[in-house]
């Protein structure tokens, strides 16, 4: 059994023939910073994404907690300006 925080994504998506470029990556995980994590593993398979859309709880009052470190690490790896 796996879940979304184990799961090793660059062999998933090696083994499935997923193009180096993909579509769209959406990740809605409830629970502080499981996004973020998340996220930093998605991108650290060296695929690219031409879309994402993540969670936050911003809304909450958690920008600084949750949207801006997915937003700083978006930055790092070329997505946002």
């Amino acid at each position: 059994k796996s879940d979304a925080l184990s799961i090793d994504y660059k062999e998933v998506f090696e083994q499935n023939e997923i193009p180096n470029v993909i579509d769209y990556l959406s990740i809605d995980l409830d629970g502080a910073g499981l996004a973020y994590s998340c996220l930093e593993k998605v991108l650290n398979t060296g695929y690219e994404f031409k879309v994402a859309t993540l969670e936050h709880d911003a809304y909450r009052g958690m920008g600084e907690t949750d949207m801006k470190p997915q937003r700083n690490l978006m930055k790092k790896y070329g997505y946002c300006s």
